[in-house]
């Protein structure tokens, strides 16, 4: 039990629960709480960030997402605020310890007198890694409640049976081959290697035999139980699609690749399998966990949008405008 009420995730759990409860004593009607609009700049600076990452300019639509998600982002920062979580989080602390000694002379000061320096000088709302840390940490207490519910197994089942291709094993092939090099055979690469295709399926050459005439791979000869993805980063995508197109137990090919062209023979093949429910149990419990989260979290966040107004908006009014 003592063990349990070590578990940071815990620790979350009971600050959540404390910190709702204060909330729900502490909010009277005359509680006014107030965000700013993010201004022009500000703005600017998120579509160049949404255009940096998604590679297209962004939509009215998109705007306006990414404006109320900066909107959420000053509730939660005010909220940490609210509560006094920058006082007591380690991580924040540490942050504006580190930013105090890099600012200048601290010899002779304590921990304490650092912090309260950098308390002073509003620090905590100025340094970006502190301000992110603050936020998640809210988001963090917000999404306990959901994410601490032990998931059921009808819920476990249905997730299973809703994702099932996430958790299905893919086709694989037991493959050797047969190679001819491009760099040793020039322009009768290919050539070769459609002569050697003849002779073995002719003379139905085995694998032993026919290995005396392959020229040296980097990568071996015999891949065990590959996907189309795994064979791939060994011959590329085109060569891994004709492979699986090739029958068991007879030579395949010839079929090309970067490095020139390969006789393949397949000695096994396995079609795709859904992993067992019991394998992936754990894996599932994230899942429903981690949606529970959300819907706590969202949930929340609408009951503050409600409670705030938004300075200098170009609407005025809750901050779900």
């Amino acid at each position: 039990m003592s063990r349990f009420f070590r578990k940071p995730s815990v620790h979350f759990w009971l600050l959540g629960c404390l910190l709702f409860a204060f909330d729900r004593w502490y909010n009277v009607p005359e509680d006014i709480r107030v965000i700013q609009y993010p201004d022009d700049a500000q703005i600017s600076e998120l579509r160049q960030q949404w255009m940096m990452t998604t590679g297209r300019a962004p939509t009215p639509a998109d705007t306006e997402q990414m404006v109320q998600y900066e909107l959420d982002q000053r509730i939660l920062l005010n909220e940490a605020l609210r509560f006094n979580l920058h006082y007591y989080d380690t991580v924040v602390q540490q942050r504006l310890l580190r930013d105090m000694r890099f600012m200048g002379d601290t010899e002779g000061q304590t921990d304490a007198q650092l912090l309260e320096q950098a308390y002073a000088m509003e620090l905590h709302v100025n340094d970006t890694v502190a301000k992110r840390r603050l936020m998640q940490a809210m988001e963090s207490i917000y999404r306990a409640p959901g994410e601490n519910q032990v998931p059921t197994e009808t819920e476990l089942k249905a997730v299973y049976d809703e994702r099932i291709n996430e958790f299905t094993l893919p086709e694989t092939r037991k493959i050797s081959h047969v190679f001819v090099s491009r760099d040793r055979h020039k322009e009768k690469t290919e050539q070769r290697a459609r002569e050697l295709y003849a002779g073995f399926s002719r003379d139905e050459v085995d694998l032993a035999q026919a290995r005396l005439s392959t020229d040296p791979f980097l990568s071996g000869l015999d891949f065990s139980h590959l996907s189309v993805r795994q064979l791939s980063r060994h011959f590329g995508d085109t060569f891994s699609r004709q492979v699986f197109e090739c029958t068991g137990l007879a030579w395949c090919g010839p079929i090309e690749s970067p490095y020139g062209w390969h006789l393949v023979w397949v000695h096994e093949q396995k079609p795709a399998k859904p992993q067992p429910f019991e394998a992936v149990e754990q894996k599932l419990a994230y899942y429903v966990k981690r949606e529970k989260g959300d819907k706590a979290l969202d949930a929340r966040m609408s009951e503050l949008r409600g409670l705030y107004q938004v300075s200098g908006g170009p609407e005025t009014g809750s901050a779900e405008q």
